[in-house]
C-alpha cells in the first residue's frame, strides 16, 4: 500500500512539473531514478541481479539506465532514426511536396465547400502516414488547400481547425510511437499497423471527418459577421514531377509487399523497418541520380537522411 501511495504522489508531481513546462525528459528520468531508490528500499528486491550488482545502489541504478539505453538505441532508436532520416530526405528532394500537390488536385474539383472540408481532413491522415513532421505537414496543405476552401466560402478558422486535426492520430508504420508500441507488444510493425491500428483508425477518421462536416458548418452558421476574404492561391516551390509522390509511399510499399510474401510462403519473414528504410533510400538515390544526371548532388541530398 506504501508503495502505492509513492508511486501516485509522484505520478501528481510529474503531471504538475510537465504541465509548468519543466522539460519532460528530466521530470521522467528524475522520478524513474527516485521509484528504483524507493522500490529498493521497501523490499521488492535489488535493480540488478546479486551476481552483477556493485554492492551500490546508485551505481547499480545507472548500469540499469545504460542497459536500456544501450538495448533502445540499438533497436528502437535505430528504427526511428533511419525513419526521420528519410522523412527529411523526402523533403530536402521535394518528393513530399510531390505526393501534396498530387493528392490535392481531386479536392479542387469539389465544389461543395463542407464535403471538400470533410475530405481534406480523410486525405490529410493519407498524407501524414508518409509526411510525418506535423509542421512540414499542415505548411503544405496551408499552402495548397486552404486558400482553395476558403475561396469556396469555408470560414478561415475552420479551414484551419481541419488542418490543425490531420496530424491528431498517431498511427502508421512510420509513427515513432507505433514503432515503440510495436515493439512493447512483441510484434512486427506491419503486423501492429495492419491488424490493430488500421480498422481502429479507419472508424477514428470516418467518424471526425463527419463531425467536421456538421461542426464546422454549425459554427459558421452560427457567425454572422464572418468575412469570406478570398486566400491568396499559392503554388508549391520547386515541386519535382510527379511521379516523385510515389516515394513517400515506397516504405509502405516494400512493407505490404513483403508482408504478403511471407504469408505465401515466398519469403521467411516481413522486412524489417530499418531494411525497408535503407531499400527505400537506395532506390530514391537512383531515381534522382537518373532524373539529375548530376552524382555530386544526389550525394549531397543523401545527406540529409543522415
Amino acid at each position: 500500500m506504501f508503495g502505492i501511495i509513492i508511486s501516485v504522489i509522484v505520478l501528481i508531481t510529474m503531471g504538475y512539473l510537465i504541465l509548468k513546462n519543466y522539460k519532460p525528459q528530466v521530470v521522467l528520468a528524475a522520478a524513474g531514478i527516485f521509484l528504483m531508490m524507493c522500490g529498493v528500499w521497501l523490499g521488492f528486491g535489488g535493480v540488478l541481479d546479486p551476481a552483477k550488482s556493485s554492492g551500490y545502489l546508485i551505481v547499480d541504478i545507472y548500469n540499469e539506465i545504460l542497459r536500456m539505453l544501450s538495448n533502445r538505441i540499438a533497436g528502437l532508436g535505430l528504427s526511428i532514426m533511419a525513419v526521420g532520416g528519410y522523412a527529411r530526405y523526402m523533403e530536402r528532394i521535394g518528393a513530399s511536396r510531390a505526393m501534396v500537390s498530387l493528392l490535392s488536385r481531386p479536392l479542387k474539383l469539389i465544389r461543395s465547400p463542407y464535403i471538400i472540408l470533410s475530405a481534406t481532413y480523410v486525405i490529410g491522415q493519407i498524407m501524414a502516414q508518409f509526411i510525418t513532421s506535423a509542421s512540414g505537414l499542415g505548411m503544405l496543405l496551408m499552402v495548397t488547400l486552404f486558400p482553395t476552401l476558403v475561396s469556396l466560402g469555408v470560414s478561415r478558422l475552420s479551414a484551419v481547425a481541419v488542418i490543425a486535426t490531420t496530424m491528431s492520430i498517431e498511427w502508421g508504420i512510420l509513427e515513432t510511437n507505433s514503432i515503440f508500441a510495436a515493439q512493447v507488444a512483441g510484434m512486427k510493425i506491419a503486423t501492429y499497423f495492419f491488424h490493430y491500428q488500421l480498422p481502429v483508425a479507419s472508424c477514428v477518421i470516418i467518424s471526425v471527418a463527419i463531425s467536421h462536416f456538421f461542426v464546422q458548418c454549425a459554427f459558421d452558421k452560427k457567425d454572422k459577421n464572418i468575412n469570406h476574404e478570398q486566400a491568396e492561391q499559392k503554388a508549391l516551390d520547386n515541386v519535382p514531377p510527379l511521379y516523385y509522390a510515389i516515394l513517400p509511399v515506397m516504405p509502405l510499399i516494400l512493407m505490404l509487399g513483403s508482408l504478403f510474401l511471407a504469408h505465401v510462403g515466398l519469403m521467411q519473414s516481413e522486412l524489417h523497418l530499418v531494411v525497408v528504410m535503407l531499400l527505400s533510400l537506395t532506390v530514391t538515390m537512383f531515381v534522382e541520380f537518373f532524373r539529375k544526371h548530376n552524382l555530386r548532388e544526389t550525394m549531397d541530398d543523401v545527406q540529409a537522411f543522415f
